[in-house]
């Protein structure tokens, strides 16, 4: 028989077939009632105490508890990919999938405890990870576990009191002026310091040309501040010849090993109009020019998508095929390994010894900090003199 607790405490009983101490709650208000069990009193007790905690903070106790691995795919599907672009929901995936399910995938949610995650993040760290790839993980995994807490599955996220590990500022590297015309004169075929290299047979053979294919977006990375995925999704549309201006509104991205072109910038901010320097727009209606005839040699094999820099069939330039070209010709020029976006970086730092802050934002496509600077807008001709002033000095123009 049942002893007889206080009345709202709930019921304990032993059952002697199953040999387990059995506690069944008051009912809530919905009229259910739930239970625990355990070997000895202490221990259904204690469960008894926790499941009581949980219910005074609202949490859902009919829903069974699932695992980090099973809720991830829950708020990938139902949150993130309803509420981010393709390219953030595949990031956050992958980082599930490398880092985090791997990992602490099988522990139920309401089992994470602050010890383990930090545990996890000690794991990631000790295995080579970046402080920036144990931070982006992290990150990931507690915006998913406040899910949770709004879901009522947990009362509290244990990813909040957690050490990380510092990051380094080391990241962005910045060319010089020099070594940034270096770029430019190597990216328009001026430039090869690779050395011949001998055969088998011993005969002297030079290295592959670089192609200067993409000359023209070097140009406009350096003298623009452009982000790669929006030089590469630069449209004819959005040049205006006769103002002088090219309109920054796509970009081309890699999405789950898909190219494709985005109607959208990083930020609202992105989505800007920038001035063209008369040198470089010269430029731009020569490669528009190379780029009519190529089209007529394709005929019907040409893939019309009315981008600047496309492949030789039309179609957009996948992101990572950049890349492989931007290495080549840095080992051509002669200068250290950098990133990619560090050309952006190098815009924006030679910008800085020619103007404000405020207009190197403008043309980054930066959000602006303050309310004032959101007021004070940045006009063209500001952004003109600045541009023009850079594009001079990079190509060493008189």
């Amino acid at each position: 028989m049942p002893k007889r607790r206080a009345q709202g405490e709930g019921t304990l009983s032993y059952h002697k077939a199953r040999k387990r101490w059995i506690y069944l709650l008051p009912a809530d208000e919905t009229g259910k009632r739930q239970q625990v069990s355990g070997k000895t009193q202490a221990e259904v007790l204690a469960k008894a105490e926790e499941l009581k905690a949980k219910r005074a903070e609202g949490l859902d106790l009919d829903t069974k508890q699932p695992t980090i691995k099973q809720f991830s795919e829950t708020w990938l599907r139902d949150v993130v990919k309803r509420t981010r672009r393709p390219s953030t929901h595949a990031s956050y995936e992958q980082m599930f999938h490398l880092y985090i399910n791997p990992k602490i995938g099988k522990i139920q949610l309401d089992k994470l405890t602050a010890a383990r995650v930090q545990g996890w993040i000690n794991m990631l760290v000790d295995a080579g990870n970046s402080p920036a790839t144990v931070r982006n993980a992290y990150q990931r995994l507690r915006s998913m576990l406040d899910v949770g807490v709004r879901y009522r599955l947990i009362s509290a996220n244990p990813a909040k009191d957690v050490d990380l590990p510092p990051l380094t500022n080391d990241r962005a590297q910045v060319l010089s002026l020099k070594e940034a015309r270096l770029v430019l004169i190597t990216a328009d075929g001026k430039r090869d310091l690779r050395k011949p290299y001998k055969t088998k047979n011993g005969r002297t053979k030079g290295l592959p040309k670089l192609s200067s294919r993409y000359a023209l977006l070097y140009h406009l990375l350096l003298a623009l501040g452009l982000r790669r995925g929006e030089g590469l999704g630069l449209r004819w549309e959005g040049v205006d010849w006769e103002a002088g201006t090219l309109q920054v509104r796509h970009q081309v991205q890699q999405i789950n090993g898909k190219v494709v072109v985005s109607d959208y910038t990083k930020t609202d901010a992105g989505r800007r109009t920038l001035p063209i320097p008369p040198a470089l727009l010269a430029r731009l209606r020569a490669h528009w020019q190379n780029q009519q005839e190529e089209r007529t040699l394709m005929g019907a094999g040409w893939n019309e998508r009315n981008l600047i820099f496309p492949t030789e069939t039309g179609s957009p330039v996948s992101p990572s095929n950049i890349l492989r070209h931007f290495r080549l010709l840095l080992t051509c020029a002669g200068l250290e390994h950098i990133r990619l976006h560090d050309l952006r970086h190098t815009c924006a730092t030679l910008l800085g010894e020619r103007t404000s802050d405020r207009v190197i934002a403008a043309i980054l496509g930066h959000t602006p900090g303050t309310v004032t600077a959101r007021y004070a807008k940045v006009t063209l001709p500001q952004m003109r003199e600045a541009i023009e002033a850079l594009y001079l000095e990079l190509t060493g123009a008189d």
